[in-house]
C-alpha cells in the first residue's frame, strides 16, 4: 500500500542496481528509471491505494535489494507544498508463494492533437506473454486526457470486449480482477486514448505536464520479466522496452 502527498502526479516504485543508500531525496527525471531500464514493480497515481496480490503470488527479493522511489510533484498554487510519499510491503511465508508476478508496461507515443482540437489515437493491440493473468490494471494521461478505453481484443482492429474505462486523468483507478484475467491464443489488450486541446498550441507526446501520454500498466503473473512495448512511430532511447 502507498500514502502520496496532495500535489503528486505519480509514484514510481523500482528494483534498484544502486549498491549504496541514497537516503537524501534528490531531482530526477520523470519516469527515469523506465527510461534508464530499470524495472518498475508499482506505480501508483491516487493519494491512497492498496495493491492485493492474489493467493499465491508475490514479489521476490533477494538479499539487500535496494528500492528506489520515485515521486513526481506538480505545485500549481502560490505557496510552498510539502512533498510526500510512503510506501508500505507486507511480507508473507515463502513457502507459500507459487508464483512471482510481473510488471507489463505498455503505450502509444504517436501522439499530435492541434490547437483546440479532439484528438483520438489509433487503436494499438498487444498480447501479453502466453499464459499471462492479469490481476490489476490502469491507465495514465496528462490534463488534455477526457477518455481512456481498453478492450481484450485480438487485433488493432475487429470486435472486443471493454474490461477498463476511465475519464479522470488526475486520479485513474486501479481494477483489481478476482478471479484474474486470462487471455487465450491471440488474444491481448487493446488500447486507445482521447484528449481535448483547449491550449492555442500543438501538443504532442512527452514528459511535461503540458505534454500527453497514453499508457496502460498491469500486474500479473507468471513473471516472465518486464513487458515493455510502446507504438511511437518514432525511435524512443528506452531500454528493455520494444519501440515501434
Amino acid at each position: 500500500s502507498q500514502t502520496l502527498a496532495p500535489g503528486s502526479h505519480h509514484l514510481v516504485v523500482y528494483r534498484s542496481t544502486e549498491t549504496q543508500e541514497i537516503p537524501e531525496p534528490f531531482n530526477c527525471t520523470p519516469f527515469l528509471g523506465v527510461l534508464s531500464g530499470t524495472v518498475p514493480i508499482f506505480i501508483s497515481q491516487i493519494g491512497d491505494e492498496e495493491l492485493k496480490y492474489p493467493d499465491g503470488v508475490a514479489l521476490k527479493f533477494e538479499a539487500d535489494q535496494m528500492i528506489r522511489i520515485e515521486a513526481h510533484y506538480l505545485n500549481t498554487t502560490g505557496q510552498p507544498i510539502q512533498a510526500k510519499s510512503e510506501i508500505h510491503f507486507e511480507t508473507v511465508d515463502a513457502k507459500k508463494v507459487i508464483h512471482e508476478a510481473g510488471f507489463l508496461f505498455y503505450g502509444s507515443g504517436d501522439i499530435s492533437i492541434p490547437p483546440f482540437s479532439e484528438f483520438v489515437s489509433k487503436p494499438v493491440f498487444k498480447a501479453p506473454p502466453k499464459g499471462s493473468k492479469v490481476f490489476g490494471l490502469t491507465s495514465h494521461q496528462h490534463h488534455y486526457g477526457t477518455f481512456f478505453e481498453i478492450e481484450k481484443a485480438t487485433s488493432s482492429t475487429g470486435p472486443g470486449t471493454v474490461i477498463y474505462e476511465n475519464d479522470n486523468w488526475e486520479e485513474p483507478p486501479v481494477i483489481l480482477f478476482d478471479p484474474p484475467l486470462t487471455f487465450a491464443d491471440g488474444e491481448g489488450l487493446r488500447w486507445t486514448c482521447t484528449w481535448i486541446n483547449t491550449s492555442a498550441k500543438k501538443v504532442s507526446f512527452g514528459e511535461s505536464a503540458n505534454s500527453e501520454m497514453c499508457f496502460l500498466w498491469a500486474y500479473y503473473y507468471p513473471d516472465q520479466g518486464f513487458q515493455c512495448y510502446i507504438k511511437a512511430g518514432f525511435p524512443l532511447p528506452i531500454k528493455g522496452c520494444v519501440v515501434q
